[in-house]
């Protein structure tokens, strides 16, 4: 802040000045003002002791004998009038522009010796009308005039006086040169001109006055007028002569300052008064800057005349004396004629009207404290003879003059009476306490007189010391605007003041009332009730505010109820749009009830009025606003709910005349039955012919299937108490005509009405009706209209007819269906099941909607629950609720729960029935459920219809809570935490977690791309759909508030639980023991790799367990004791003939044996165990380095024997390479139940038909050569999709095969079966896809000529074979085998089987060309066609 810049100049002191006269406040007790602040001194002057000195003497005043801190600013050569705005608090007061004047309390409160002009009176006026009251006060001057005028010395006065020819040269009459020669009294001109400063460089006031000089005193020959203006015409360019004295000998000096940068000091008023007195002067100019030339001049030279004022110490060493002019001529003056005396001007002291409340006693010090001249002459003496001893320092010079005067008084001192002394009060002020700051009632040593301020008024009183006075508050109801008042004046009515002291009364606010005067408070309007302005002084202005009503004048007000519009004052509540109420005409009053309805009490406690009962509608179209129980054209009963007897309902809420148009819900379930057929038999004939527009039909029945689930997200969202608002209600109005067209919805004749009635009916169809409509038709939610078959209000058997329309189609599709087997294109089972399927999947949600919909029970004003659908049913209290809610139970058993059942059935056997085989043909029936989705996002069709059911239960479980609706519905959009992952999900269960969004982008689970993206889209605009209407919810926001309450409250409950659960449950897992892996296969890699793939893909198959293959999951074999030690459940011994001879095999049976793991055989072909002298010396199969890394890991020879003995106790189950497929399953589920002795048994699945296969799989009989044939078939048939069968005979090749895998290992081609069967698929025309195990030898040219010639002789095979034998050979081996490693990794697998199924191409295209080129080929076209008869013929009468 400024003055703490400033309070440094406190500082330049010595001891305190007044010590020894007076007590004085010592310097660490002088205290700041009530705001925390100094006492702040503006200093207009700060270096002129006419103001530094009395600023000074004030400054120890207040600071030795009142005991504030004083803060003085000095302004060098500022602008006078900045002063006013300094105290106004104005935050830049020397900012002309902008002076920021806002209000704050100000830093200054005094300035000393401001002379008034016309300017500073102007800005003075401008500051007070900156705050009512005023913001400044005019304390008065000082005591002491300020005079300036033409001086000359005593002694030539004297000198001039004692002349022969005696002159008065203090009068200007003397000065005449017409009549006198007052030149031989002063200095000759030249011996002034080496300090003057020449007329050029005068710095001139504006070339206008010197103009004005010249026409007002004729002297134009005494001025230059020049291209650069007027100048004065100057002798020797320093002096300017007077009229009188043209020639310069006749002249005498008058000297005048020009300070740097200002105008040389009044040479226009010196230069009239020489012209109209005739006074033969020459004016020169000298410096003016303290030091100056022009002090110099005037004190040295001394007989001259010069222009200064006083007071003034500065030339006391000549004693200087005015010359008297004529009086002061104020008419003279205003028209800027100078000839006459110039006025004297009483420096004034302004203060801050915050001084009085801050500083009162200083106030009244600066009031007392009057200066004469000759005082105020002697202190500036004081100061200017201290001047040098303090380097020239106008402050420190100032303070030590003020304090040598105030020193030199003695005890007679005449500042002591200025010093606020305990005395007498007058009427209008009152004793105030400086220490306390604060008005008393009694004198004291700090008390003194000051002006009552406004909210007081002055009482007289008497004390043993006399008459005084003290300012006592006003009382309450009274008030004071004025200071300095001896009364307060009552608050007339309508008025009050509410505390004493007041200033001023205050208007009763609107809703009060006040009768009487001289009141404290005002008098509360009735509940409900409002006056119609402030200041109302009679109940009478109370009138029923809006949203409140009553009857009679003389009665209190009562509530609107919800539901109802209120336009207060006497007018009766009229019902809104889209709320339905009635009028009872008594009720009975609770006397422990407040009353709520208004009417006239009788002293039967029975209150007589219209208490409204209140229902909300379903929408505004039915109960239009107006008065109570209005309804739409031809609507009756409660909430509007129902048509008249005889009448159907139109989508404008009215109610028309039933006709045939009436009986379009039977029309339109006929027409839905008679359409559905079409569609199953276009389903057969895309089931049961490969077309390539199949996948066009198939892209467009994903799309629109999207578009229906999409559509009936949105039916669940217009659930919700929506007031839709333009333009999305034009653009729901535009879907809804377009939807209603499509779906067939409208009746025949409304549609004919409407295209008849042209675009101006159209544009007259209002918005929100068009709106309604497609909220209640355009989605799919079989809300029928039944009135016009059904009794009105019969909503039980119209429910009821509801949830049997979708059984009534079915049942009529069914008959359709049965008349077609009868036809010569008999539509198969399937495509029925199909179509059905589609239809009850993608309507899953409008079927729950539809079941659900009883229960969606909304509240209403009155307090009752009515269903949303039908609000003239009331919930849970009527007869005919309960009945429903009895059907809705059926309903929900039948629909959503059957219907959500049986997609997760099919949902868990699908892996099983995939690989299977025989499983493939059910699967088929159940294409509607999987063929949408890619096969390893199968389980995606239970994810959606789990988020449909949610969907469309959220809107009636939450109906009472919209707002909870809003988000809960935007989690289930975006959130399915709640869903059970399938076991067979594996790797992909956490992204069922997470929102159905992401999990659909991560998942991209739609066969097709375009699926993908359509899906997407869908559920980001239903997700930006519901967050965009969700401010449009009408809600109640007190009740919605305490609802999102409780839930934030329960969240953030148990959000920490859950995470003291989490952290509990992490610190018990890893204390307790927990195994990695169900089981560990320990097997030799040769002679059983391809059996433990087999082995897992069966166990993934039936049961969700996590065994260990090495393949898989080692990657460090030094680890893989460990791993049978600690993360292992079981050990399954998958026993072959060389597993016990190795040594890893030994390890990991020693290992488990020896920590207690349970240990499973699995005994594979013939193993046979060795006798206990076989492993009595088993340390010799192994060499010195073997046994020696068995030891290094804790593994003795010992161990290993005692674990072999103790493996041949153990029951086994036996597994033969060469058994059935659903043989060796189920030797793997009996491992897998040992494993899991708690866990149930599952059934092995049956393994498809041979007839039914479309791709065979062919290998040796090599043990593990079957193993990786029956790998390969359960991987292609899961990829395909298509049943896929290992022919091991070559009765198992049948013509409806399509393809024939053949795995190339070693010693395949010496294989008779294998023969036998290469030769079977040539005869069936199946194609060839070669696969490599890795072990195969490609063999040479002489090996063809060999099986030519017959010459290879191969066990079991005819000699006339061997010719097609070698083309059979020649044709495999030509092909390019693709890689397939049974013994590799699972991943690795995958891919290589992939690529073997990407040979196929399309599927469904390469089996229909399949089927031709087999049908084509019963022709002999070409010389190997003729070749293959030739083999056909060939009878292979001996067999392997």
């Amino acid at each position: 802040m400024l003055w703490l810049a400033t309070v440094a100049l406190t500082l330049v002191r010595g001891q305190d000045c007044l010590t020894g006269l007076v007590e004085v406040v010592p310097e660490e007790q002088r205290q700041l003002l009530a705001n925390e602040k100094p006492l702040g001194v503006w200093n207009v002057y700060g270096n002129k002791f006419q103001v530094d000195t009395p600023v000074a003497l004030l400054q120890i005043l207040v600071e030795e004998i009142l005991g504030y801190r004083v803060a003085v600013t000095p302004r060098y050569a500022g602008n006078m009038n900045h002063v006013y705005y300094a105290l106004a608090g104005c935050e830049e007061p020397e900012n002309e522009m902008n002076q920021s004047c806002t209000g704050k309390p100000s830093n200054f409160h005094v300035s000393l010796g401001l002379h008034v002009s016309n300017t500073s009176q102007i800005h003075m006026a401008r500051v007070q009308r900156l705050k009512i009251g005023g913001m400044l006060e005019d304390l008065g001057h000082m005591g002491t005039p300020s005079s300036t005028g033409l001086m000359i010395s005593r002694a030539t006065v004297q000198r001039a006086l004692e002349d022969d020819s005696p002159l008065f040269l203090d009068d200007w009459r003397s000065y005449d040169g017409r009549y006198h020669q007052p030149q031989r009294f002063f200095r000759r001109l030249e011996d002034l001109e080496g300090a003057l400063i020449s007329c050029d460089a005068w710095a001139m006031e504006p070339g206008e006055y010197l103009t004005r000089y010249a026409a007002l005193t004729g002297d134009f020959e005494g001025l230059r007028f020049t291209v650069d203006g007027v100048r004065p015409r100057c002798w020797r360019d320093v002096w300017w002569l007077a009229p009188a004295c043209r020639n310069s000998t006749d002249c005498f000096p008058c000297l005048t300052g020009s300070a740097s940068g200002y105008n040389v000091i009044l040479a226009e008023e010196v230069m009239q008064k020489a012209a109209f007195w005739h006074m033969p002067l020459a004016l020169g100019v000298a410096h003016y800057n303290g030091s100056s030339d022009f002090s110099s001049l005037v004190l040295s030279q001394r007989d001259v005349l010069f222009m200064f004022w006083e007071p003034s110490v500065e030339f006391q060493a000549v004693d200087p004396m005015f010359v008297r002019f004529p009086d002061f001529n104020e008419t003279q003056w205003a028209f800027n004629v100078m000839a006459s005396k110039r006025e004297a001007t009483w420096p004034i002291t302004v203060v801050s009207n915050e001084l009085a409340q801050l500083a009162p006693d200083v106030r009244v010090l600066l009031q007392r404290m009057l200066l004469s001249l000759e005082d105020l002459n002697q202190m500036l003496q004081f100061s200017y003879d201290s001047l040098e001893r303090f380097d020239r320092c106008f402050s420190c010079a100032a303070r030590s003059g003020a304090c040598q005067w105030l020193r030199a008084q003695g005890t007679d001192a005449i500042w002591k009476p200025w010093i606020p002394k305990k005395g007498a009060c007058f009427a209008g002020q009152g004793m105030y306490s400086i220490t306390e700051r604060r008005f008393v009632g009694s004198r004291g040593d700090d008390v003194i007189c000051v002006a009552c301020t406004a909210g007081r008024f002055s009482r007289l009183v008497q004390d043993e010391m006399g008459d005084t006075a003290d300012c006592r508050p006003c009382a309450k109801g009274y008030f004071q605007p004025s200071s300095s008042a001896v009364s307060c004046d009552p608050c007339p009515m309508g008025r009050f003041a509410a505390s004493a002291r007041s200033a001023y009364c205050e208007s009763c606010p609107i809703g009060t009332y006040q009768a009487k005067e001289a009141s404290s408070a005002c008098v509360d309007c009735p509940i409900g009730m409002t006056t119609w302005g402030l200041e109302a002084f009679s109940f009478f202005f109370c009138t029923c505010q809006e949203g409140w009503y009553r009857i009679g004048l003389e009665s209190n007000c009562s509530e609107c109820p919800a539901g109802m519009h209120c336009p207060g004052e006497a007018f009766l509540p009229q019902q809104k749009a889209g709320f339905w109420a009635y009028t009872t005409n008594l009720i009975q009053r609770d006397p422990n009830v407040a009353v709520v309805s208004v009417g006239s009490l009788g002293s039967s406690g029975v209150l007589y009025g219209p208490p409204y009962s209140v229902y909300q509608c379903r929408n505004e179209l039915q109960c239009p606003a107006g008065e109570v129980m209005t309804c739409a054209k031809n609507r009756i009963g409660q909430a509007c709910g129902s048509c008249m007897k005889g009448h159907s309902a139109q989508f404008d809420g009215t109610c028309k005349i039933c006709d045939g148009e009436s009986l379009w819900p039977v029309f339109l379930m006929l027409f839905v039955s008679l359409a559905l057929l079409p569609l199953i038999v276009a389903a057969g004939l895309i089931m049961t012919k490969a077309r390539r527009t199949a996948l066009s039909v198939f892209m467009v029945s994903l799309i629109f299937g999207q578009i229906v689930v999409c559509l009936q997200g949105l039916d669940a969202i217009y659930q919700l108490d929506l007031t839709w608002k333009d333009p999305a209600k034009a653009i729901l109005a535009a879907l809804a005509v377009a939807r209603s067209m499509w779906c067939c919805e409208h009746r025949a004749g409304a549609a004919a009405s409407w295209f008849q009635a042209g675009t101006s009916s159209r544009v007259r169809c209002r918005a929100d009706e068009i709106s309604r409509q497609f909220r209640e038709r355009m989605v799919f939610n079989l809300d029928l209209e039944f009135s016009c078959l059904l009794p009105p209000q019969s909503y039980t058997v119209e429910y009821v007819l509801k949830l049997l329309a979708y059984p009534a189609v079915v049942f009529i599709t069914f008959l359709a269906w049965l008349s077609t087997r009868c036809s010569k294109h008999a539509v198969p089972f399937n495509a029925f099941v199909n179509v059905h399927g589609l239809f009850v999947v993608a309507l899953l949600t409008a079927l729950s909607l539809t079941v659900v919909r009883p229960l969606q029970c909304r509240s209403n004003p009155n307090g009752l629950f009515t269903v949303s659908s039908r609000p003239d049913l009331t919930c849970w209290e009527t007869e005919e609720h309960q009945t429903l809610v009895v059907f809705v139970s059926i309903g929900i058993l039948a629909y959503p729960v059957t219907i959500l059942s049986c997609i997760a059935y099919l949902t868990r056997k699908y892996p099983i029935w995939l690989r299977s085989g025989g499983g493939i043909k059910v699967m088929e029936r159940y294409r509607f459920l999987f063929a949408r989705f890619r096969p390893e996002r199968y389980y995606f069709g239970l994810i959606l219809s789990v988020h449909n059911l949610t969907v469309a239960v959220i809107p009636a479980a939450l109906v009472a809570f919209p707002a909870l609706q809003v988000g809960i519905m935007g989690c289930v959009i975006c959130d399915l935490d709640h869903l059970t992952t399938p076991p067979q999900i594996g790797r992909d269960r956490r992204l069922l977690h997470r929102s159905k969004l992401v999990a659909q982008i991560l998942l991209w689970p739609w066969r097709m791309d375009l699926a993908n993206y359509n899906d997407a889209a869908l559920s980001a605009g239903l997700m930006t759909i519901l967050l965009l209407a969700s401010p449009l919810l009408n809600i109640d926001q007190g009740q919605t508030r305490q609802s999102v309450a409780v839930l934030l409250s329960c969240v953030m409950i148990l959000l920490p639980l859950v995470a003291i659960f989490i952290a509990f449950a992490v610190v018990l897992a890893r204390l307790r023991p927990q195994s990695k892996f169900g089981a560990f296969l320990c097997h030799h890699k040769a002679g059983a790799g391809a059996l433990c793939r087999f082995f897992k893909l069966v166990a993934k198959k039936y049961v969700n367990i996590n065994l260990f293959l090495d393949s898989d999951e080692l990657d460090d074999l030094a680890r893989i004791f460990d791993i049978v030690k600690a993360d292992t459940r079981s050990l399954v011994v998958v026993l072959t003939s060389e597993l016990l001879h190795r040594m890893w095999c030994a390890g990991e049976i020693a290992t488990a044996h020896k920590h207690q793991i349970p240990i499973i055989p699995l005994y594979c072909d013939d193993f046979g165990f060795p006798d206990a002298s076989c492993i009595a010396t088993m340390e010799s199969v192994w060499s010195e380095e073997q046994r020696g890394t068995l030891v290094s890991h804790g593994i003795s020879m010992e161990d290993i024997k005692a674990a072999y003995r103790s493996l041949r106790t153990l029951p086994g189950v036996d597994l033969k390479r060469r058994w059935s497929l659903e043989a060796q399953e189920d030797a793997v589920l009996q491992v897998l139940t040992a494993v899991y002795e708690r866990g149930p048994r599952v059934e092995v699945a049956t393994a498809p038909s041979v007839k039914s296969a479309k791709v065979l799989v062919c290998v040796t009989e090599e043990a593990e050569a079957i193993s990786a044939g029956f790998i390969l078939q359960q991987m292609v048939q899961t990829k395909l999709q298509t049943v896929t069968f290992l022919a091991r005979t070559p009765e198992d090749v049948f013509e409806s095969a399509s393809f024939a895998l053949v795995i190339l290992s070693k010693g395949i081609l010496e294989d008779c079966g294998f023969a036998q069967i290469l030769l079977a698929i040539r005869r069936a025309s199946v194609a060839l896809v070669p696969v490599n195990d890795g072990s195969f030898d490609f063999p040479g040219l002489e090996f063809y000529q060999q099986v030519q010639e017959g010459n290879l002789v191969i066990p079991g095979l005819a000699p006339n074979q061997g010719p097609p034998l070698a083309r059979a050979f020649q044709a495999l081996l030509s092909i390019l085998a693709l890689p397939m490693t049974p013994h590799a990794s699972i991943g690795i697998l995958e891919r290589q089987v992939d690529q073997i199924c990407q040979r196929f191409g399309n599927w469904d295209d390469v089996v229909e060309r399949s089927s031709s080129v087999k049908s084509s080929s019963r022709r002999p076209m070409s010389e190997l066609e003729d070749a293959m008869e030739e083999e056909m013929k060939v009878i292979g009468g001996a067999g392997c």
